[in-house]
């Protein structure tokens, strides 16, 4: 036996209403016209819905207000795994993005990043892989290939070359949290502190690689409730097709994807004393 409804037809009243709400929104916000219409040219039941979709379309339009600007002491900017081993052209990863490198000029990008946001009082925070040298820490039961790929091909170990930090990036005004066993930034060492310590609740992250740790970095900092600012023009994945996919279908969902240029005109330049 079918199951009776619930719904009760709205009368001509309310659906004149829902319609009017829809038009509404859709002026308030044009990118919803589409779903907005296909609701409207719907018979009498989903006159029902566009009703409840006006509310919630409402909702949702007033919840899409975002900051337009920054305030430099409020703002973090985390660069993930900036090794060597990866940006530096004597780095064992580094011919494996060597390509996109010279097509997106993503390492200029990630200096212009940290020097704009020193010079708007932004503090520049660095979380590095590392292990020790025998990888006594690294469960190798575990199936997973995170860990299992650096004991494979011998890298991060601490105490190398191609662990350390590409010295063009680094500042003495920045924060080091190194040897980070996690894939998120905000893994095994005290990040989360210190940014919660300093009020800092707008972070942005760059650096290696787009799909992994970046990726890890930016879900964490979302789930531990912090505003997300993804840097599309310096981070960098396997393949360009990946990294295209990373920040545009990926990264929206739990930080805003944009451009270095585009994150630092949010703020203004720190005025420099004579």
């Amino acid at each position: 036996m079918a199951r009776e409804s619930n719904l009760v037809e709205p009368g001509p009243q309310a659906q004149t209403q829902a319609r009017k709400a829809l038009v509404e929104i859709t002026a308030r916000s044009p990118e919803t016209k589409e779903f907005a219409m296909s609701i409207t040219r719907r018979a009498v039941v989903p006159a029902g819905l566009a009703s409840i979709t006006a509310m919630g379309l409402a909702s949702s339009s007033e919840a899409q207000t975002v900051d337009e600007s920054l305030t430099p002491g409020e703002a973090a900017v985390v660069m993930v795994d900036f090794q060597n081993n990866f940006a530096s052209p004597e780095g064992s990863g580094y011919a494996a993005f060597a390509e996109q490198f010279r097509a997106t000029h993503m390492i200029e990008n990630s200096l212009a990043l940290v020097n704009g946001a020193r010079e708007r009082g932004i503090q520049v925070i660095h979380v590095t892989e590392g292990y020790t040298d025998d990888y006594r820490e690294v469960d190798m039961g575990n199936g997973a290939t995170f860990h299992r790929n650096a004991v494979q091909w011998q890298a991060f170990k601490s105490s190398s070359v191609g662990a350390q930090l590409y010295a063009p990036i680094r500042h003495d005004s920045d924060v080091v949290f190194p040897d980070r066993k996690t894939m998120s930034g905000f893994g095994s060492n005290p990040l989360d502190f210190f940014l919660k310590s300093r009020g800092i609740h707008n972070v942005a992250v760059a650096g290696f690689t787009a799909d992994m740790c970046v990726y890890a970095t930016l879900l964490a900092g979302f789930d531990l409730g912090y505003r997300m600012y993804a840097m599309t023009d310096a981070v960098v994945a396997g393949s360009p097709p990946l990294t295209q996919q990373m920040v545009g279908v990926l990264y929206p969902f739990v930080a805003r994807s944009m451009t270095s240029r585009e994150f630092l005109a949010m703020f203004r330049a720190r005025a420099r004393r004579r």
